[in-house]
């Protein structure tokens, strides 16, 4: 599938963020982010609660921000989402580890 969407700098990734409402800090902070995470990951997996909806609930379209939305809480909410998932993940693999453990013990009990 060809892709439609013409390539944009991180510039003009910013101004469009500003055009829909976002607050975007102006200190080179957010074009560093958007270098770092990506626009895809960061914008359209975080920005969801942030856009303005309807009576009904629904995305207004065309997108817009919600009246003092931020960047920097668009990014706060990936860096935490980002540590959530590592204490998730660290809680799995000492789980794994555990279970992995009492499945040697239970088969030498068992033989």
């Amino acid at each position: 599938m060809k892709d439609t969407k013409p390539f944009k700098t991180y510039r003009q990734q910013l101004r469009i963020l500003r055009a829909r409402g976002l607050e975007v800090p102006t200190d080179g902070k957010a074009k560093q982010a958007l270098e770092r995470i990506g626009y895809y990951t960061l914008i359209n997996g975080y920005k969801h609660l942030f856009l303005a909806r309807d009576s009904y609930g629904n995305v207004i379209h065309p997108e817009k921000f919600i009246p003092g939305a931020s960047f920097r809480e668009i990014v706060a909410l990936y860096d935490l989402d980002k540590e959530l998932r590592s204490i998730l993940y660290d809680g799995l693999l000492a789980y794994e580890t555990t279970l992995g453990a009492m499945r040697i013990i239970v088969r030498s009990l068992l033989n």
